[in-house]
């Protein structure tokens, strides 16, 4: 099917015919629809910008309509359209001029090429805008069904600033409150809702709270109603927006029936509370201790490893050049008290310096090839990406240990490819290497994860021997801007030049398909092939 011109709408102001039909037939040639109007003097703009709706005005200096006339009708019809000046020639004083009246653009009447791509680019920002202003009437729209749903609803939300002042209130958390308006507390601090004696404390968790906000927070609270009585509530805290700008939520609830809450007071002991809140509170400070919180997340890892509350999750890792090879990266889960999932990503960020990660690792590693082995008994010739942390790298006695493990359970290590990010290979330069080059006397494979998502990219692909490289998923998620695809093009030209085998992860759709593959990715990755399972069950389309 043949291409459809784009249509083209030229207010022509002081341009003669001579100048302009040129430069229509070079907008026919350029693919697109060109339609003109002319104005030659002040008398016949109004009725020209009054009776057409032009796309763009291409305005001739020094001709007999001025230029403020021109702004002038512009802005009196309400109309966005770039106007671009034809100056006699490219000198600084006409150039100067042009902008100073503000001309989105000045190009020297000679100069067709130049003008063609300069309307191409003028009317690619009109679109833009005209754009925005359609997602910011759209986001209006939205910000106001979600006010009405926040006024509406059954459950107690509020809204506080930075100082950790309310600026909204639902009716449902006035109520519990015993206020009737908001007009009533806005502005005020919600430490101001607590005991007395539990003020400070309070004041100390909403402090804390707000210097990590990455993390949502509950507490519980002896809460005092307007008329002086008091009852007990749930607060849960977690980051959002309201009308566009960071806020913090906080939810009110009442405790579960039968249930024991701590509240927070002078006399609360700290283990509880660092049992709540997974945080230390001082009850001498009341102020919270990054060891503390670090501990007590160690120390439940630590029970999780014991008391197997892991499980391995398996995401497909599909060859786009039908290559029979069946590939899966191995998520872990951390099993909550509630029998929820958790990923890493939830808990391991606190950890980069605690030996519990190299733990982790190692026990995902010992399952990953339990589980290898049975699916080889069953006939099934697997291969597994594994991730390990900047930690495991240093271990020097993974290597001897990961040995002594593909031997218990005869186990090939080629079927076994570990992965390691960017950052951590950046950190770790030195480990990062000469584990990549032990790991082939094992005859198993490295990958760099997240390729491209630091400034030592280069660094890390010339001092770290790796045989797969899996690029930062933002820049497939960038694919289906058509203007990103030069950027990808040159972000996998060293990956391309050096033979590596590179996998694209967060593959969400057909959209990106046909580009990946014609760029020479060997891999791709995500939700669009299988979200990650328990077991290794996806259909590769293997022959016999």
């Amino acid at each position: 099917m043949q291409k459809q011109r784009q249509s083209l709408n030229i207010i022509f102001i002081g341009v003669s015919s001579k100048d302009s039909e040129p430069l229509m037939s070079l907008l026919r040639t350029a693919r697109l629809a060109p339609r003109a109007e002319q104005a030659d003097n002040e008398e016949n703009l109004e009725q020209v910008f009054n009776q057409h709706s032009g796309d763009v005005v291409i305005y001739r200096q020094d001709c007999d309509v001025t230029f403020s006339k021109v702004a002038e009708q512009l802005k009196n019809n309400n109309k966005d359209m770039p106007v671009i000046v034809l100056a006699p020639d490219a000198s600084p004083e006409h150039v100067i001029k042009g902008l100073k009246q503000k001309a989105s653009a000045v190009v020297p009447i000679a100069e067709k090429e130049l003008l063609v791509m300069v309307i191409r680019r003028e009317l690619f920002h009109r679109e833009n805008r005209r754009r925005r202003r359609q997602a910011e009437f759209h986001l209006s729209e939205a910000e106001k069904r979600c006010r009405e749903l926040l006024q509406s609803s059954k459950e107690a939300i509020a809204y506080l600033n930075r100082e950790s002042q309310f600026i909204f209130l639902n009716p449902a958390f006035l109520e519990f409150i015993g206020h009737t308006s908001g007009t009533e507390i806005l502005g005020h601090s919600i430490v101001d809702l607590a005991e007395h004696e539990s003020q400070r404390l309070f004041a100390d968790f909403v402090k804390n709270y707000r210097q990590d906000t990455s993390i949502d927070q509950d507490t519980g609270l002896n809460i005092v109603r307007k008329d002086g009585s008091v009852f007990t509530g749930m607060l849960y805290f977690g980051s959002s927006r309201f009308e566009r700008t960071p806020c913090t939520q906080v939810i009110l609830k009442r405790p579960p029936e039968g249930s024991e809450t701590v509240v927070l007071s002078e006399q609360s002991p700290t283990k509880d509370l660092s049992s709540q809140q997974e945080s230390t509170i001082s009850p001498d400070t009341g102020k919270q201790t990054e060891v503390g919180k670090e501990m007590v997340s160690v120390k439940k890892l630590r029970k999780a490893i014991e008391k197997d509350q892991l499980k391995l999750l398996f995401q497909p890792v599909v060859s786009l050049r039908g290559e029979q090879a069946n590939i899966y990266e191995v998520l872990l889960r951390l099993i909550d008290t509630n029998a929820n999932e958790v990923s890493p990503n939830m808990f391991l960020t606190m950890l980069d310096h605690a030996e519990v990660s190299a733990d982790l690792d190692r026990w995902v590693i010992s399952e990953s090839i339990r589980q290898l082995a049975i699916e080889q008994k069953r006939g099934k010739n697997n291969r597994l990406f594994i991730n390990i942390t900047g930690r495991s790298l240093e271990d020097q006695g993974l290597l001897q240990w990961l040995r002594e493990q593909l031997q218990e359970h005869q186990l090939s290590g080629s079927s076994l490819i570990f992965q390691f990010s960017e950052a951590d290979a950046s950190s770790h330069i030195k480990h990062a290497n000469i584990f990549s080059q032990s790991l082939k006397q094992l005859n198993a494979s490295t990958c760099i994860k997240h390729y491209g998502s630091s400034i030592d990219s280069d660094n890390v692909l010339r001092h770290v021997p790796a045989e797969y490289v899996k690029l930062d998923g933002s820049f497939v998620q960038e694919l289906e801007d058509p203007d990103k695809h030069e950027a990808f093009d040159k972000l996998i030209e060293p990956l391309t030049d050096e033979n590596k085998v590179i996998v694209a992860p967060l593959v969400e759709g057909t959209n990106v398909m046909s580009k990946l593959w014609k760029s020479g990715i060997h891999y791709i990755q995500g939700f669009y092939l299988q979200a990650p399972r328990e077991r290794m069950d996806y259909d590769f389309f293997n022959e016999s």
